[in-house]
């Protein structure tokens, strides 16, 4: 080998070592680390617990599979990071940028990601139960078939977002944006939408029993075969919208506008 390739390479191997991957389930060697640089990094089937990477910048590194347990990852950078199939509980992701982030069936349950921007993220099949996502951005995320019972997405912008057959069941969504956000199939029983903005929103045979829509903005949605039981739509604003094929039964309607939709029974509401 020529003495210039031997540097070369022997630099190389200076500048960049090898580092063996851990087995499955190895502790993670790593204590507080805020704002550290993880960025491309293989972490990939750890476990972590207690510590601290608060601001840390995972941008691109893989973490699929990865466990942790009181992790503080607070305005922590995933960006385009690979969280397939993670496990966290009992931990903050508040502030955080997963924009374009893999989080296929990943579980967060009980997490906080309020104030997270989530933005196109592929989250399907998720478990978000009983998380925190208050004013949380969501916008045009892949939300289909997951599990996001009893969340709170108070005052969280899921414009665009694909919902399809996901489980909001018990979800406070109070002052959502769902304005063209995709809800077919969507369980959305006993959920809490008021003063919610239904746009443009799909919600073709969604289960809306007892669900909450009091004061909601809705136009040009399509609830078109959805179940709607005992459903509250007092003082909503619902325009333009498609309600054929709905079951309705024990629909409160006390103050709403149904100006130009069209009901079950095939009329259109009228305008005040």
């Amino acid at each position: 080998m020529p003495k210039t390739l031997f540097s070369l390479i022997f630099a190389w191997h200076l500048l960049f070592p090898l580092q063996s991957q851990p087995a499955y389930g190895a502790e993670l060697s790593l204590e507080n680390c805020e704002f550290c640089d993880f960025r491309l990094k293989k972490l990939n089937k750890l476990v972590v617990k207690n510590i601290s990477l608060k601001g840390a910048f995972f941008f691109g590194a893989n973490l699929e599979e990865t466990q942790g347990n009181a992790i503080n990852f607070e305005s922590a950078n995933f960006v385009r990071a690979n969280l397939r199939k993670t496990y966290f509980k009992d931990s903050t992701f508040k502030k955080a940028d997963l924009t374009f982030t893999d989080l296929f069936g990943a579980t967060l349950r009980g997490v906080d990601l309020s104030l997270a921007d989530l933005s196109h993220s592929y989250m399907e099949l998720i478990e978000l139960s009983f998380s925190n996502l208050n004013s949380a951005l969501l916008v045009k995320a892949n939300l289909s078939r997951a599990f996001l019972d009893n969340a709170n997405f108070r005052r969280s912008d899921l414009s665009g977002a694909n919902l399809k057959g996901a489980d909001l069941s018990f979800a406070n969504l109070e002052g959502a944006n769902l304005d063209g956000a995709n809800l077919e199939n969507a369980n959305l029983n006993q959920a809490n939408l008021q003063n919610a903005s239904l746009r443009g929103t799909k919600l073709k045979g969604a289960q809306l029993s007892f669900t909450n829509l009091t004061s909601a903005q809705i136009a040009g949605a399509s609830f078109s075969d959805a179940i709607l039981d005992g459903t509250n739509f007092r003082s909503a604003i619902v325009v333009d919208s498609d309600f054929s094929g709905s079951k309705w039964s024990s629909v409160q309607t006390d103050s709403a506008n149904f100006c130009n939709s069209i009901l079950p029974s095939g009329k259109k509401g009228t305008c005040p």
